[in-house]
């Protein structure tokens, strides 16, 4: 809920899939993921060939080490080059563009592969990367990228999504007011929706 409203506050259409019919997930520029240290491998295969497929990935949580029966299983590590070791707490996350607080799940090992940016730390600790691997990105998160309000955070987002070229078609400064247009061949309808006072 946290994201979507997020999402929301940035004025961008989502969707939520609640299936794991990838194939018709090509259709998205982007696809946000939350990730836990267990994932089927066919799951995990699929992300691969999403990114392979150009479909720009964020995972957000623990990079997947098991699969559903609890066996080995390090897909997307492998195929990203991305090593993840356990952490846990709450930290301000720095990157280039300030710090703000967030519940860290992971640390990423440092790595020296050309292919795999680094984009946040925690401590000295890396918690951020984009791989360029493939023809679509992978950014992995081990810490809560939503907002819950932080303007800081929600900039971060913004930030992330602008490097995507995901930007909203209008814009409001008052994040808490929606905004939508309905246009037809002639005419179009502009939707401002205002909540009451306090919300």
């Amino acid at each position: 809920v946290g994201f979507c409203r997020d999402l929301m506050r940035l004025k961008l259409a989502y969707g939520i899939r609640e299936n794991r019919d990838w194939e018709s997930m090509k259709q998205y520029k982007l696809l946000f993921v939350p990730t836990a240290e267990t994932m089927a491998e066919r799951d995990q295969e699929a992300l691969v060939e999403l990114a392979k497929a150009g479909v720009a990935l964020v995972l957000v949580g623990h990079m997947p080490k098991y699969d559903e029966e609890f066996k080995a299983c390090t897909v997307l590590s492998n195929h990203f080059r991305i090593k993840p070791t356990s952490e846990s707490g709450i930290g301000e996350i720095e990157h280039k563009s300030g710090t703000f607080t967030s519940h860290l799940f992971a640390s990423i090992k440092t790595t020296d592969d050309g292919k795999v940016k680094k984009i946040a730390k925690w401590d000295q600790k890396l918690v951020g990367v984009c791989s360029n691997r493939f023809k679509g990105p992978m950014y992995f998160f081990t810490f809560d990228i939503a907002s819950g309000g932080d303007h800081r955070k929600l900039a971060f987002v913004e930030s992330l999504l602008e490097g995507e070229k995901i930007t909203p078609w209008l814009r409001c400064s008052d994040p808490s007011v929606d905004v939508s247009f309905y246009g037809g061949e002639k005419k179009g309808v502009l939707f401002v929706v205002v909540p009451p006072p306090g919300e």
